[in-house]
């Protein structure tokens, strides 16, 4: 597998647009990998993850091709990771897609599902723009040559939020925002699993934050549990991302923190290859 994340911020961006806070104001100044546009992933070009705000300039920034999209995980509803209208555009009248194209198969919790409205949708020539799945906690879908099993996220208790384990050609992801502090429930599903890739929830940065969000304090913890318990080894690519320009560490900073953590710091753009 490879994958792209194409958004690596927080709600906000970072910089936040209207912020003019010590860190937004330095990475305007730097520009580069401390510019960081709001969540969002792809997986071998056809599986998408997240569809926020920023999805249009990432399919311009990377020369993606959506019209390739066959699955989308929705982690949960909130809007910088889900913007229905964006994601209504694929309807006829505002694509033209090639004949024969099959709908995008939607995944996600019972909220997200709620925002699709697929009643409102007219087939073309039998087939329709998308279809959606509510998943649940521990279940395991197969999609295509995807194996995912949801896995219940600690942020917001009005929702069903999840994180995301992926599994393609014997190797496993696991796509691990927005989340705080797994509970135990959670932990018993992901001990089912070896990783060869751990994507991490630091929203806060360098500070400490263990619930609905975490800092990088929470996401060594969750190295060092993984390699303790057998559910990772040295060999396993632990990223960290999600940045709001709260926790006051722009790339260039949180690099320096992590140095000889084992912990990647993440940036727009960024291909891990699994």
């Amino acid at each position: 597998m490879r994958i792209k994340l194409l958004g690596t911020a927080a709600a906000e961006g970072f910089p936040a647009i209207y912020c003019v806070c010590p860190a937004c104001l330095e990475a305007r100044r730097k520009g580069g990998p401390n510019i960081r546009t709001r969540s969002g992933a792809i997986i071998d070009e056809d599986l998408k993850l997240d569809y926020g705000p920023d999805t249009m300039a990432h399919v311009y920034a990377h020369n993606l091709r959506l019209d390739r999209m066959r699955y989308l995980l929705v982690t949960h509803s909130h809007e910088d990771h889900f913007t229905p209208w964006e994601f209504f555009t694929r309807r006829p009248g505002f694509s033209h897609l090639e004949p024969g194209t099959p709908p995008v198969a939607v995944y996600g919790n019972a909220k997200v599902g709620s925002m699709l409205r697929p009643a409102d949708l007219e087939p073309v020539d039998g087939v329709p723009a998308w279809t959606f799945t509510e998943v649940r906690h521990g279940e395991t879908y197969e999609m295509g040559d995807y194996r995912v099993t949801a896995v219940h996220a600690n942020h917001d208790p009005a929702e069903a939020c999840m994180v995301y384990v992926i599994q393609k050609e014997g190797r496993t992801l696991l796509y691990g925002h927005d989340s705080g502090c797994y509970s135990e429930a959670s932990w018993e599903v992901l001990r089912r699993f070896r990783f060869d890739c751990v994507i991490m929830d630091c929203t806060f940065g360098p500070l400490s934050h263990e619930d609905g969000h975490m800092g990088f304090p929470q996401n060594r913890q969750i190295r060092e549990k993984m390699l303790r318990e057998g559910m990772a080894d040295e060999k396993t690519a632990f990223v960290s991302t999600h940045y709001s320009h709260n926790g006051l560490a722009d790339y260039d900073e949180m690099v320096r923190i992590a140095q000889d953590s084992g912990i990647l710091i993440s940036y727009d753009g960024m291909e891990i290859q699994v």
